[in-house]
């Protein structure tokens, strides 16, 4: 899975990486607003874990998206 640059804002349901953490796979489930630092814009993550998900709020400079692999035009059609 390859990890994208932002150039847009997230959006709920995007899958994201934690930076600088062992976290892979999170999604973003809301948007609170920018209210980090300097007008920093604050998503809540929520990371699979067992028995409960685990939710925690990150700054977008936080955050890497991560794309879904790509498949082929004709599906592996024949």
């Amino acid at each position: 899975m390859a990890v994208d640059k932002i150039v847009e804002p997230l959006k709920v349901g995007d899958r994201v990486q934690i930076l600088n953490s062992g976290y892979r796979g999170g999604r973003i489930v809301e948007f609170c607003g920018p209210l980090g630092p300097g007008g920093a814009r604050i998503y809540r993550v929520r990371v699979r874990r067992k028995p409960k998900p685990a939710y925690g709020e990150f700054r977008e400079d936080q955050l890497a998206v991560i794309s879904a692999p790509s498949l082929p035009n004709d599906l592996g059609r024949a």
